[in-house]
């Protein structure tokens, strides 16, 4: 009987002793993290319970957490309230975190001047707007990356729309595929309101998808260990973003897009 007796105790301590563990106190804390984040979403993509297990890293490591955002170009030259918003969005969620996680997280967006070029706004309709983002964001203490600034570190340039589909570097695969055809009608559409030429928005929607596909594996080696926060679908972030990274699906829809209400 002593020895049983002997042996819950000695079990009881090392229950507890887990319990009190960095690695089990940062999981518990990565837990709330992602309830904060929940509020701020309409969807997680988090493969593997990844979302948590960065965050944990980075709370043992007592290191902020990251997230990363992109920031497009739809025609507007100056920030509207729609705008304002979604800045605000991302302030809320930080402090959000911070009173969970006293050290917080950094917010980066990735202003993507490319994307505006690929989509043959011009340089005053991309910068005008970008630098005015950017101003804001570096008020509120959110960092901004200038996408051309990632495309010359990683060697890339933007697709030619006017190539026909399937020249390399060939994506067949995806335009071709009755899988993909739901996000196929969302690309053609998407180009047909958004790109500003009278060029095929079939053709067009292959080359974005080109672009992205070929940015991805680049974005998930400059930011490994980073909270994507997306604007756009679902079904569009699964295909062109990296899976390999946790995805944040944000209420508030693209703003570049939208003139105010």
């Amino acid at each position: 009987m002593k020895t049983d007796f002997y042996n819950e105790e000695k079990a009881a301590e090392i229950r507890a002793s887990r319990e009190q563990s960095p690695e089990n106190q940062a999981r518990k804390r990565a837990a709330f993290v992602y309830a904060a984040l929940q509020t701020f979403s309409k969807g997680i993509h988090n493969s593997g319970n990844i979302l948590e297990r960065l965050v944990a890293a980075k709370i043992l490591e007592g290191q902020p957490l990251s997230l990363t955002a992109f920031w497009g170009v739809g025609g507007k030259r100056s920030l509207n309230t729609e705008d304002e918003k979604l800045l605000s969005e991302y302030e809320k969620m930080r402090e959000s975190i911070q009173t969970i996680y006293p050290q917080g997280a950094n917010i980066q967006l990735l202003l993507a001047d490319k994307h505006g070029f690929f989509n043959k706004f011009t340089g005053p309709q991309v910068y005008e707007y970008l630098v005015r983002i950017q101003d804001q964001a570096n008020k509120r203490g959110i960092n901004t990356i200038w996408l051309s600034d990632l495309y010359r570190q990683w060697n890339l340039v933007i697709p030619d729309s006017r190539n026909l589909i399937d020249e390399p570097p060939s994506y067949g695969w995806l335009w071709h595929n009755p899988k993909y055809f739901r996000q196929h009608a969302q690309l053609v559409q998407s180009a047909g309101k958004h790109h500003q030429s009278e060029e095929d928005p079939e053709q067009v929607a292959y080359h974005y998808a080109v672009m992205r596909l070929q940015e991805a594996p680049f974005l998930a080696k400059t930011f490994p260990d980073t909270i994507l926060l997306i604007n756009s679908s679902k079904d569009l972030a699964k295909l062109l973003l990296p899976q390999d990274l946790p995805h944040l699906y944000l209420r508030v829809s693209p703003v570049w897009f939208e003139e105010a209400k």
